[in-house]
């Protein structure tokens, strides 16, 4: 019995490449996406660090 090897594709599928491109503008287009100061549920993070990374937009 042989066992086959197979060498992984050179580039992503034209289709995926496609798809992946249509939800990341889909998703960085939502106005949850676009929130540019913290909202409430974010100031009650008990992780101080967090609150930073978000008032600095990281």
């Amino acid at each position: 019995m042989t066992v086959a090897v197979f060498a992984a594709p050179a580039a992503p599928p034209p289709l995926l490449t496609d798809l992946t491109s249509v939800i990341r503008a889909a998703s960085a287009n939502q106005p949850r996406s676009q929130q540019r100061s913290i909202g409430p549920s974010g100031v009650g993070n008990p992780c101080d660090r967090a609150i930073a990374y978000q008032l600095l937009g990281a």
